[in-house]
């Protein structure tokens, strides 16, 4: 499968799930940096990016403030997996908004979460795409490098 081919794949992949897995690093203590995981609600770009919200009060937005280094984990319902790595960048001024539209338009129930005043938007940028055929040719992934 050619890069355009997968890069489609894994947008449609992306656009069926409403939900995903992200990971973010606890580097608060020096000597041990620990994986943190929660389930957010999530929009993607065209450009294989993704916007997600989180509280300014939780540990992912601590986190994300030491590190933006970030991971999700989607689609275990018997289609196509993905697994996505990226680099997060929190939101501001006009982009909150187009960011918010377009994940309340994919998970309305987002919003009352998103509206908050605490609500903190993130863009992230991916770096690595793994998709995983989990239909007719079970066992085949196809990375994309960015």
């Amino acid at each position: 499968m050619n890069n355009e081919t997968t890069k489609q794949r894994i947008l449609a992949a992306l656009r069926r799930n409403p939900l995903a897995v992200v990971s973010t690093i606890d580097s608060s203590d020096s000597s041990v940096a620990r994986p943190e995981s929660a389930v957010v609600a999530f929009a993607e770009s065209d450009a294989l990016g993704i916007f997600f919200g989180t509280s300014n009060g939780t540990r992912k937005y601590a986190n994300l403030a030491k590190n933006p280094n970030v991971s999700f984990a989607m689609g275990w319902d018997g289609g196509d997996a993905v697994q996505y790595e990226g680099v997060a960048r929190e939101l501001s001024g006009a982009e909150v908004a187009a960011a918010v539209d377009a994940i309340v338009t994919k998970n309305p129930h987002a919003k009352y979460f998103l509206l908050k005043e605490d609500a903190r938007i993130f863009s992230v940028k991916p770096t690595w795409v793994r998709l995983l055929d989990m239909t007719e040719s079970k066992g085949q992934a196809f990375e994309i490098v960015f």
